[in-house]
């Protein structure tokens, strides 16, 4: 039960923080009148001529005139008073106070973060794939998780121990916890539908794809360089909560979870291989040369495959939401809508990874749109 507790608080932190990332990047940021960054000043060095060289100020960017969005808003603001203040000379306000435009500092940089970022959270997916896997080879049937150790283990483990500073009652649980043996063990059907329903798939598993989805657009929406990196490395804190939580736990607990042995992959049910079929397969391994697709199979890591895939598609998918592709293929960001509240939604938060589901309530009119042309 207890175990149980830590993971629901943890849960709930987990879940908290990334509440709080998806609603300033979907409410907060909207009503600060932030456009989606998209692929402002992607490719600088390419401009004037090249794709994306157009800023949400509607004129050509330059490295001097590129900025970070606080600081851009901040110039355009100065602009804008001083043409209320003095609208008879609008012209050359215009022409001599340049605010300078709004982009991102490092294009490649910024996929490197994403696919980073995706590292640093596989071990977690990981996990869950090796808990599913364990859930499917013990046997379904009750069995003990606590045992004797054998007459060899308990004169191991009877050594004598510093009980001094510990209490009669904590020194007495410390040595009986030396005698038996925790182990993974089988578990009837009902604690395995338990496990899979309540605790991997809505919980962990979901909770690593909400913060991949999350993660993912507040990294894209990052436009200075070292933001990038401080924020690619703090996002993965946020499912290392867990490992905090299990500091804070009893001893006892962290006794049992350090010294529990684990279902070994010896204990599952042997594959046999007819004699003949392993030769051939001798054979067929011999026979492998350049072109064989096997030989590639083997060399290329599919875990490095499977990231580079997770983080394109959440990366494609941040685009497709957020993003249009103008006549000259450059991805500017949609028009910008002010929520109707303040606040996030949660069904919203929870549905944030299939967003078509549950949307945010938006104005009609766009407090933003992409100019129609630029100004050299």
């Amino acid at each position: 039960m207890r175990g149980l507790l830590f993971m629901v608080f943890n849960n709930l932190l987990q879940g908290f923080l990334l509440y709080m990332i998806s609603k300033e990047e979907r409410i907060i940021n909207k009503f600060g009148s932030q456009m989606f960054l998209c692929d402002f000043a992607a490719h600088m060095e390419r401009c004037p001529e090249g794709p994306n060289c157009v800023g949400p100020g509607g004129t050509s960017f330059t490295p001097s005139r590129l900025y970070p969005f606080e600081l851009w808003t901040t110039r355009t603001f100065v602009r804008d008073s001083l043409v209320s203040l003095f609208p008879e000379r609008k012209a050359d306000i215009l022409k001599d106070v340049d605010p300078g435009e709004y982009g991102v500092e490092s294009y490649w940089l910024r996929l490197v973060c994403c696919f980073l970022f995706v590292l640093g959270l596989w071990h977690d997916l990981a996990g869950s794939w090796d808990m599913l896997d364990l859930l499917w080879y013990v046997p379904t049937q009750s069995e003990l998780w606590i045992v004797p150790l054998a007459p060899k283990e308990e004169e191991e483990a009877a050594q004598p121990m510093p009980t001094m500073l510990l209490s009669d009652i904590a020194a007495h649980e410390a040595i009986e916890m030396d005698f038996v043996q925790f182990r993974v063990a089988g578990m009837p059907l009902h604690w395995k539908l338990f496990n899979l329903m309540c605790l991997l798939f809505p919980t962990k598993m979901y909770l690593w794809l909400l913060t991949v989805d999350i993660g993912i657009v507040f990294l894209m929406e990052t436009s200075e360089i070292e933001d990038m990196i401080i924020n690619c490395v703090a996002l993965g804190f946020i499912l290392q909560i867990d490992e905090l939580m299990m500091g804070i736990m009893p001893p006892e607990c962290g006794k049992i979870l350090e010294s529990m042995k684990g279902y070994a992959k010896e204990n599952r049910p042997p594959i046999h291989v007819p004699e003949d079929e392993e030769i051939i397969q001798h054979q067929q391994a011999r026979s492998w040369h350049i072109w064989t697709p096997n030989l590639w199979l083997a060399l290329v890591p599919r875990r490095l495959v499977a990231m580079v895939a997770v983080a394109s598609f959440f990366v494609a998918k941040y685009y497709v939401e957020h993003c249009v592709m103008e006549s000259d293929w450059s991805l500017v960001s949609k028009p910008l809508r002010l929520p109707r509240e303040s606040n996030l939604p949660w069904i919203s938060f929870l549905f944030g990874p299939i967003p078509i589901l549950f949307p945010i309530d938006a104005e009609d009119e766009p407090v933003w749109q992409m100019p129609d042309s630029s100004s050299p």
